[in-house]
């Protein structure tokens, strides 16, 4: 491609996706201290539960941190495994995670299995305290903020959350997410009529001048007084790796959507500066579900075996990277954001049939990057989305699809992506295939550029 193209696209209004994901010197935080489980009862390749003794080796180093060693073999767990202290390092080798019952036969029959929860359980433990509100204005990017404090403001060097709030009635927040192309009858009445918070974003405290915070990343959008923008001490876990681990479930088939039993792998809640690397699923529900976590990578990760529903799910997360997946299995939901996440990456992964799934409310300045879609004989929607109808489109602004391959079965005719409608200030460039990807301006300010043949530029 000529160098005067790629200068041409890299001029476009993107947003900096460049603080994703983990600091990549995690594993220095870890403290020497290892555990292996067979010390505390685990046997493997015996059929028998290790739940028990996995949890003890893990609790044995919650106050100190460290290595918890998971050797060769396979080894059950039949209830959940709890992660809430930090810098704890789960390391397997060649390792299997034989999880013979969903969480629906351990702990009761729920809806919530569907998308909540997993057998290996990482979350932190506190109260949640609003240490107070943001005065005036800021803009998009900015790095400082003046403030009311409420509390005690909160050391330099820890992590809060921001908080945004949209104005109901007016509905000023909803217009900025959606841009001025998006009416606001389709902004989502479940949403305009909510008063909870809307847009969470994780930031470290940098420091503290009298009534100036100065954090890190930047904004990832502006603040305006109508929308009561509230820095909260949020329990957090942070400096956690789990590595080299196989989820394997028993074989069943796939009961419908929403009937899932809980087949489910990792649950991640409120995890800052985090690592899963190298994890499979074999015949999951759901495989990573991660819920208002920041700046975590999931790198490596691979599904196999059949149907699910969330191979990867981001909900009310920050800055998180997950990068080299393979989504080999079926899904219903593909690489999943939802619930206002923002500024997180998708890079360098392939996908069966895959779905980059926008699950509704207003999740925003997203990048899926260098994407391999391999499709079936009846090619799906690859922008294909779920979401309750009621909260909104199924994208808000400047979501980024950047180096999208198709790899269909034959040569064959154009082939139409559908859905744009739904992707207010949507970006897509460098689409292409061994068929001609068609991509058609729905929205005003949408960019759709460099179709039909792959673009060497790259964003993250």
């Amino acid at each position: 491609m000529p160098s005067f193209l790629i200068a041409l696209i890299l001029m476009l209004p993107l947003p900096d996706f460049s603080n994703a994901g983990c600091r990549p010197d995690l594993a220095s935080s870890i403290p020497e201290s290892q555990v292996n489980i067979l010390k505390f009862g685990a046997l493997p390749n015996d059929g028998l539960d290790d739940s028990v003794a996995i949890q003890k080796a893990i609790d044995s180093l919650a106050k100190s941190g460290g290595t918890v060693l998971f050797p060769a073999g396979t080894f059950v767990v039949e209830q959940r495994i709890n992660v809430h202290a930090n810098a704890i390092h789960l390391l397997g080798d060649n390792t299997t995670l034989y999880c013979p019952k969903p969480l629906a036969d351990v702990y009761g029959e729920s809806k919530n299995w569907s998308w909540s929860s997993g057998f290996l359980r990482m979350s932190a433990q506190g109260d949640v305290e609003e240490l107070g509100v943001a005065s005036g204005n800021a803009l998009d990017g900015a790095t400082s903020i003046k403030m009311n404090w409420k509390s005690d403001p909160p050391e330099v060097g820890q992590w809060v959350q921001l908080w945004w709030f949209n104005d109901t009635g007016h509905d000023t927040l909803f217009k900025w997410l959606y841009g001025d192309a998006v009416s606001p009858n389709k902004y989502g009445k479940e949403l305009q009529k909510s008063t909870k918070r809307r847009v969470v974003s994780w930031f470290k405290v940098i420091s503290i001048d009298g009534t100036t915070l100065t954090f890190d990343p930047p904004l990832p959008m502006p603040i305006k007084e109508q929308w009561n923008v509230q820095v909260m001490q949020v329990p957090y876990v942070e400096q956690c790796i789990v590595e080299n681990l196989d989820f394997v479930f028993v074989q069943s088939e796939y009961p419908g959507h929403l009937k899932e039993r809980g087949h489910n792998a990792i649950a991640g809640s409120a995890l800052v500066d985090c690592l899963f690397k190298n994890i499979t699923t074999q015949n999951a529900d759901s495989g990573i579900i991660l819920g208002g976590c920041g700046f975590t990578t999931v790198d490596g990760f691979k599904t196999f075996g059949r149907t699910m529903h969330h191979p990867i799910c981001l909900s009310s997360c920050s800055h998180c990277l997950v990068e080299n997946f393979e989504l080999n299995a079926p899904h219903r939901h593909g690489t999943t954001i939802s619930w206002c996440s923002h500024f997180n990456v998708f890079t360098n992964g392939t996908g069966n049939e895959l779905a980059m799934d926008s699950h509704r409310a207003c999740s925003f300045r997203n990048l899926h990057q260098n994407i391999k879609i391999h499709h079936g004989e009846n090619p799906k929607q690859p922008l294909r989305s779920g979401g309750a109808y009621d909260r909104g489109l199924h994208a808000a602004r400047e979501n980024v699809y950047w180096n999208i391959e198709h790899v269909f079965p034959t040569n064959g005719e154009p082939f139409n992506i559908s859905y744009l409608n739904e992707w207010p200030l949507g970006v897509f460039v460098g689409w292409h295939g061994n068929r001609e990807i068609i991509i058609k301006q729905a929205l005003d300010g949408q960019v759709i550029e460099h179709l039909n043949a792959p673009i060497d530029a790259v964003l993250y």
